[in-house]
């Protein structure tokens, strides 16, 4: 008989006669190849689609990871002393020894009579299950597996007369099977001591066995080492991954976290942020893979009215940010918010509990949670903008200093827009979105312009003084330039219409994100996005500079005159463009009248608030006082 540890108590487990016999064809079942092959298992942002990140295609290498185990090196980032201390802090003590004990001597009484779980001397339990290796909700393969049925081709499909039953084949015995909004099967089994969840396809006889020789062994492991769980409040997840293995965690709902029975590799979900890791930033993210469970398995256990209650005071506040704060670190948009904040209310003002309401509260927890890693909510270097860095600046290379006055400065203006949005290799969608739009707007503005100046670089060569300017087998100034300015308009042209049919098709946040992993990346991408807007306005130039010697060269004592006074009138409208770009400090008078005038700056600036962006006008206007 097996049985499992609970602080002092140690429950029985009822088993069949005949799953004593199924466990002898465990090994032969759990059977694997010596050599694994790599398998990448589903990323965070299949699931939320709301950030991406350099990181966090880094993580769920599973067949990786247990190697590491085989050999000894599994745990090297984190411990599970860290993840139940990690618990702890985010929501008081981890676990009691009884919930009955309330006396010091009953708690030192337990404490005499339980072993320490995390003793050096007890094995890994996927050494000693083979094929079994830690998983956690992230790496939850339910939506990758791939399952294909064979077409079939009925001639007919005859029902029984007065036939009013259509239900589903009652489950195996001591199981209950559940039907997610979504549309997946999932079983939950209460015949152990905790309940066991998976959402292997329980009908088929051969999974059924294998699974259920795990679940025996896993019990047989906890109790023959005595392993005490944290809680009462506890179950188990299994499922067969795509590699062959056996994924499992386990679940603590007191604390709402998940845990395992090894030391467990933390980077596998914690990598998005590369900081030094507290107990409480990993107890967010803990929350956050505790959230997503329940999502997978809603009708797993009764539907926590709290936590209702907690993601509309979480929406009501990012809204209000919103609100008052462009820079505010929500994932979502205002628009969104609203939205989600108005199902929220209707769900609590009906009262209503069904499966689906159920999942849409704990997605929306799970994102939620997931974000508060990602800022390092609560602690000492937490984001409070989304333009706000935690991380040293990344000074800019030789690369971009050399190209940027070839491209017209225009590298500049786009590196500043990506780093913008790219803070920390974090891209939010709705940014990326909205820069996206932004550069294919522009782009199709380009490619106007280029066909107009294309069409007249055709007109120009057209007029039969430029064409009789040159001498026999050569060109003549003008037809160079011309020519110069056509190539620049068709590379314009051909470069902007790629881009745009590249970030309308193929191009994502998650391209940016794996860019922003470098400043190198970054500066490649602005140099990339600046080439048309060069483009053109090298061929604008040259043009202008093809008409010019046309001009100038006439004889035309006039045409000169005229071309001369114009084009030093543009050249200091030029000037006077570009230097809007450089002001900093409030403008009160031109600069030339700054050094003969006395300045009074009065009361017209108030006091700086989040809604306002840019530099501290006030502190600039008191510096412009003293000049």
């Amino acid at each position: 008989m097996a049985s499992v540890w609970f602080g002092a108590e140690k429950l029985p487990v009822t088993e069949e006669p005949d799953l004593v016999d199924r466990r002898r064809g465990l090994n032969a079942i759990n059977a694997i190849s010596p050599l694994p092959r790599t398998l990448l298992t589903r990323s965070i942002d299949d699931q939320l689609p709301l950030y991406y990140s350099a990181h966090s295609f880094q993580r769920g290498n599973l067949e990786l990871r247990y190697l590491r185990q085989k050999i000894g090196l599994a745990g090297r980032y984190s411990s599970m002393d860290t993840v139940l201390e990690a618990c702890s802090s985010a929501e008081s003590t981890l676990c009691e020894i009884s919930p009955n004990s309330d006396s010091e001597a009953d708690m030192n009484k337990a404490n005499d009579t339980k072993l320490d779980p995390f003793q050096s001397t007890r094995p890994d339990i996927t050494l000693q299950i083979p094929g079994l290796v830690g998983v956690t909700s992230y790496e939850y393969e339910r939506y990758d597996r791939r399952r294909i049925t064979e077409k079939h081709f009925w001639a007919e499909y005859i029902i029984d007369p007065l036939e009013t039953s259509f239900k589903r084949i009652p489950p195996p015995q001591r199981w209950e099977y559940h039907v997610h909004p979504d549309g997946g099967l999932y079983f939950i089994g209460k015949a152990w001591t905790i309940p066991v969840l998976t959402d292997i396809y329980l009908y088929d006889a051969d999974s059924r066995t294998r699974l259920e020789n795990i679940i025996e062994n896993v019990f047989q492991y906890i109790d023959k080492y005595r392993i005490t769980l944290p809680s009462h409040d506890v179950c188990l997840v299994l499922e067969f991954r795509q590699s062959g293995r056996c994924g499992y965690y386990f679940v603590d709902h007191r604390t709402r976290c998940l845990f395992w029975l090894e030391k467990y590799d933390a980077m596998e979900f914690l990598a998005q942020v590369r900081v030094q890791y507290t107990p409480s930033l990993i107890g967010n993210e803990m929350k956050s893979l505790y959230w997503l469970h329940n999502e997978y398995f809603p009708q797993a256990r009764k539907f926590p009215e709290d936590a209702v209650i907690e993601l509309q005071d979480i929406l009501i506040h990012a809204i209000g940010d919103s609100l008052t704060s462009p820079q505010n670190t929500s994932p979502y948009g205002l628009d969104d918010l609203q939205k989600m904040i108005g199902v929220v209310n209707d769900i609590r003002r009906s009262g209503a509990k069904g499966v689906g309401s159920s999942t849409v509260i704990y997605r929306f927890l799970h994102n939620f949670y997931h974000e508060r890693l990602l800022h390092l909510h609560g602690e000492k270097m937490a984001r409070l903008d989304v333009d706000q860095s935690i991380h040293p600046e990344r000074k800019r290379t030789l690369l971009i200093s050399i190209f940027t006055p070839f491209l017209i400065f225009g590298p500049s203006v786009y590196l500043r827009k990506l780093q913008k949005i790219s803070v920390d290799s974090l891209v939010r969608k709705r940014d990326w979105t909205a820069l996206q739009q932004e550069l294919i707007n522009e782009w199709k503005e380009i490619t106007l312009y280029a066909t107009v100046l294309l069409n007249a670089n055709v007109a120009f060569l057209a007029i039969q003084s430029v064409d009789d300017a040159s001498l026999p087998g050569s060109r003549s100034p003008q037809q160079r330039a011309s020519y110069f300015s056509i190539v620049n308009s068709v590379g314009a042209i051909v470069l902007a219409l790629l881009l745009v049919r590249q970030h309308t098709t193929t191009l994502t946040s998650e391209f940016l994100a794996h860019r922003s992993a470098s400043i190198w990346g970054l500066e490649t991408l602005a140099l990339m996005y600046s080439l048309p807007y060069a483009l053109l306005l090298w061929g604008m130039l040259s043009f202008l500079i093809a008409f010019s010697v046309m001009c100038f060269g006439s004889g035309d004592i006039l045409t000169i005159f005229m071309m001369s006074v114009t084009c030093f009138t543009l050249f200091i409208l030029f000037l006077w463009c570009i230097s809007a770009s450089y002001e900093k400090r409030p403008f009160w008078y031109p600069w030339i009248m700054r050094k003969i005038t006395s300045q009074h700056i009065e009361g017209v600036l108030a006091g700086r608030g989040r809604m306002r962006s840019g530099e501290d006008l006030t502190a600039g206007a008191c510096e412009d006082k003293r000049v």
